[in-house]
């Protein structure tokens, strides 16, 4: 008795340090930071936070007072009204069922090979989760290869990969003996933990019901939060990957950003439609629950259904991991297998060392691999987070690979889906990998090709020396943890960790004297430290920090934490005080990510009674043509999408048109080449290299770019450039091609 009063009053003052960490982020986020609070108080803002309370009443009526299954019926009917509503039902069971057809091809392939004992996994959702890794490569290998042979047509490719997803169900049928392992969040309960989750039902249902607001809040405004990154590539495969004939061609882009390994891009070109963006980032949001449903299955392995539910309910309320799911950026895929990574590591270190045969260390390899075809800079934390692990596989001798055949079989197929990524970037830089790496290739004798350049990673404004550098790095230390405050720190704010990952890492910081219970605790607290380390080093040392950066080390943090946490809880009121002190900052979350995403949009998707289940972004644009002067500009290049202009305009605006949109911005901005505009001479090599058929040209831009006007104006006299359409203060300049001096 004495020892669990001992625990209730350790959990209090945890409880404490949590709302007054909450309240101490909330103050300095809000204190006339960055126009937060006037977010706040917009009418989209508050008309938002209210469907959310309404949406989370409805989702606790559905689950307090419905019986049995009739909660699960009507938990669905609410989310698919509000998905309806928001015109993000139709993507979001498209992108599902999409994810679902890659799982099946890769239990396809397993289907046979799962027979033997050792290779059947008893988690739902990492059996599930090998399979999607298996399927997307094997989709990815297709695609590269029929991109070999200049086949890239998108009308193809959709009836191909329908066909292909078909076929893969209907032998699934045919010849398993069993169906797909679901992800079960109850499942095998122990009577302990059975009495329980029936005493403590209503913590469950309040845990179930916010991970679902975040998430509908997420699908609710995901047509609307376009962000720069996903408009400039992520959301335009089909004019800057793959035009017609694969991803191999030479497009014309001058920008590192378009020369990056298009993994993600590359498997979801069946989803990507110039009619609505949403399919895309439809599967973003189906990638975020895959994230919240390793987080859960990696702690409840370990600690029981409670803890995972409350290891993925804190997860949910970071914005740093949820508000990358509207996004066409490629970070939360890449934290989905970088968890499965860690996941089949702590399978493998479970095992007894007379059985361990290093198949589970197989998946972790062929997971780590395929991050490298997403994100070029998941180089750095995919790598720390590998050398981490075999140091501790190799120290406490668990490391094993026995088995040689996975190798082959997953191993192999994986790293030739990397070459063939890679391929593309190697065929039109000259360099297997940019923005990263440049000095090195070049010393084993590439050559960076035309007209990109070698590239470096921008080092920090802190790295100065004296105080003023040090006072950077305690005011980014502070925002990372605390609270994000000023420029420096506003793309923090975006995927900001709150003030709860900084309680969590002090926690965990002063808990490391703490014996190991298990190896897996072990080897999560060293992969902590690591991530931390890395994490403060790329802090200290980068220009720019983004929030995403960091989401590894959120999530690790997390499982940590609860896992850690959790032995002092079971005796019920402990974590019901836990709670107590976590509502707060969950609360505060809610309203950090409502006001918060990479497009800095306000609201959600507006409801409409004539919707088909999507958004029209087609007709969207056509609308803000004919209010910007832009309209007979539009229809003249939707002609064709093989059409070639140059945009000399501000972005995103001038990427919006229908065809490969090549933009002098990135030319001379970060990633790109300035030399090009350096000399009209430069220029027009650049023009004629790229194949322009038109330029686009604003005055608002050229009033404020000298040079940009002086090139326009020296090609107007040349007679390089004839005007076609001029509408208020656009023109669409038709590219003579003529003699380069």
């Amino acid at each position: 008795m004495e020892r669990i009063h001992n625990q209730r009053g350790w959990i209090s003052l945890l409880s404490i340090s949590a709302i007054a960490f909450t309240l101490v982020g909330a103050y300095f986020v809000f204190d006339g930071n960055l126009g937060f609070i006037e977010r706040l108080y917009d009418q989209a803002s508050i008309n938002m936070l209210v469907e959310l309370v309404l949406l989370f009443i409805c989702l606790e009526l559905c689950l307090f007072f419905l019986p049995g299954s009739g909660k699960i019926y009507g938990v669905t009917f609410v989310v698919m009204v509000v998905l309806w509503l928001h015109q993000a039902l139709l993507p979001i069971l498209t992108a599902g069922l999409y994810f679902f057809g890659l799982v099946v091809i890769g239990e396809d392939i397993l289907l046979f090979y799962r027979k033997e004992e050792g290779w059947k996994t008893s988690s739902g959702m990492l059996r599930i989760s090998h399979d999607f890794l298996v399927g997307s490569v094997l989709y990815i290998l297709f695609i590269c290869v029929i991109s070999l042979f200049g086949i890239g047509e998108y009308r193809v490719i959709r009836i191909c990969t329908l066909g292909i997803i078909v076929v893969a169900i209907l032998f699934y049928l045919l010849f398993s003996n069993a169906r797909i392992t679901p992800i079960h969040f109850v499942n095998v309960l122990e009577d302990r933990e059975r009495e329980f989750l029936y005493r403590h039902r209503f913590l469950f249902y309040f845990w179930i019901g916010f991970i679902l607001v975040i998430l509908l809040l997420q699908a609710g405004r995901m047509n609307i939060a376009l962000d720069y990154d996903s408009l400039h590539y992520g959301l335009r495969t089909k004019f800057i990957l793959n035009n017609g004939r694969g991803i191999y061609e030479r497009l014309g882009f001058a920008n590192d950003v378009y020369v990056y390994p298009k993994g993600q891009e590359i498997l979801l070109m069946p989803l990507n439609y110039d009619i609505s963006y949403g399919f895309v980032l439809a599967f973003s949001v189906i990638l975020c629950v895959a994230v919240l449903a390793m987080i859960y299955d990696i702690v409840k392995k370990e600690c029981g259904m409670m803890a995972g539910m409350l290891a993925m309910t804190i997860a949910a309320s970071i914005p740093g991991i949820t508000n990358m799911s509207v996004s066409a950026k490629t970070d939360i895929a890449t934290l989905f297998v970088q968890l499965i990574f860690v996941s089949d590591i702590l399978e493998h270190l479970k095992e007894e060392k007379k059985k361990m045969n290093g198949r589970h260390l197989i998946w972790a390899g062929t997971a780590l691999l395929f991050s490298l075809v997403l994100k070029p800079t998941s180089i750095f934390f995919s790598g720390t987070i590998f050398l981490v692990t075999i140091i501790y596989l190799l120290c406490t001798k668990t490391f094993c690979l026995k088995e040689k055949t996975g190798i082959w079989l997953f191993g192999l197929p994986t790293f030739l889906a990397v070459v063939l990524v890679w391929l593309r970037t190697f065929w039109l830089t000259g360099f297997p990998i940019t923005s990263i790496f440049g000095s090195l290739w070049e010393k084993m004798g590439m050559q960076v090709k035309y007209p990109f350049v070698t590239a470096k990673l921008p080092s920090s404004k802190g790295a100065q020396e004296g105080v003023s550098a040090t006072v950077q790095y305690l005011h980014r230390l502070f925002g990372l943890f605390i609270a994000p405050m000023g420029d420096d720190m506003r793309h923090i704010l975006i995927a900001a960790p709150t003030a709860l990952f900084g309680m969590m890492v002090l926690i965990l910081l002063l808990t490391l004297p703490k014996k190991r219970r298990t190896k897996e605790e072990g080897y999560l607290t060293i992969l902590f430290l690591a991530l931390l380390v890395a994490s403060l080093y790329a802090l200290k040392n980068l220009y720019q920090v983004d929030g995403n950066y960091f989401v590894l080390l959120y999530a690790v943090v997390i499982i940590l934490f609860v896992e850690r946490l959790f032995p002092v809880l079971f005796d019920g009121r402990s974590i019901q005080i836990l709670n107590v002190g976590l509502v707060p900052a969950f609360v505060f979350s809610v309203i950090l990510c409502s006001i918060t995403n990479w497009a800095g949009s306000f609201g959600m998707t507006p409801v409409t009674r004539t919707s088909y289940g999507f958004f029209d972004h087609r007709k969207q644009r056509i609308e803000a043509t004919k209010k910007s002067n832009d309209y007979n500009i539009y229809q003249l290049l939707s002609t064709s999408p093989r059409i070639r202009m140059l945009s000399i305009a501000e972005q995103p605006d001038g990427l919006l048109f229908p065809c490969s949109v090549m933009s002098y911005t990135d030319i001379e901005g970060s990633g790109g080449n300035p030399g090009v505009v350096s000399r009209l001479k430069f220029f027009k090599e650049y023009l004629k290299w790229a194949q322009i058929d038109y330029v686009y040209v604003t005055d608002s831009f050229l009033k404020d770019h000298s040079r940009a006007s002086d090139i326009v104006g020296y090609m107007r006299e040349d007679g390089s450039l004839k005007s076609v359409i001029h509408e208020g203060n656009k023109t669409l300049y038709q590219y003579i091609p003529g003699t380069i001096e």
